[in-house]
């Protein structure tokens, strides 16, 4: 349905699992999944924009707290602790594997924190990209995994994807 105030995001991806994704949409720590649609073989995967709250990812708070030295304040970063983000990415992670679900590639880059100026009721942290996610057993890497990323042992191309992997990688 038409929706001129909804901001959406798209993107075209060979394999995506909706059904996790959903899972953790529901759950509240993913954003809103609009549509999954099969475009001549490519998931074309449309979700709400998240972007006015969720500018920030893990990564990049990383990066520029080591850049500013950990005693500076950088005014323009969420005010959050790092430890605090990896607590809640793993106590999402639980539900997820709860419910019978790995994600594949839990990567800081793959966790987007909430601004500051957020919405106080709006989740801490949401975690994207389910492109490789699915069910514990009979999810896969794919078999052009980046070998230059760091992963826990066993997370190869076309192996199993294993819910301890998820947790090495929070």
């Amino acid at each position: 349905k038409d929706d001129n105030e909804t901001r959406l995001c798209v993107k075209f991806s060979r394999r995506y699992s909706q059904d996790a994704h959903q899972f953790a949409q529901a759950a509240g720590f993913a954003p809103a999944l609009r549509a999954v649609n099969d475009v001549y073989g490519w998931l074309m995967i449309v979700m709400d924009d998240v972007t006015q709250h969720y500018s920030w990812t893990l990564y990049d708070i990383r990066r520029r707290k080591q850049k500013a030295g950990d005693t500076k304040k950088d005014p323009a970063l969420p005010r959050v602790d790092v430890q605090n983000v990896q607590k809640r990415v793993k106590e999402h992670l639980d539900q997820l594997h709860g419910e019978g679900f790995v994600h594949g590639d839990v990567r800081d880059v793959n966790v987007l924190v909430r601004n500051h100026d957020a919405p106080a009721d709006s989740p801490e942290v949401l975690i994207v990209d389910w492109d490789w996610a699915g069910r514990k057993g009979e999810a896969k890497y794919p078999r052009s995994i980046n070998t230059q990323i760091a992963r826990p042992v066993g997370a190869l191309a076309a192996e199993e994807i294993k819910a301890e992997h998820d947790v090495w990688m929070a």
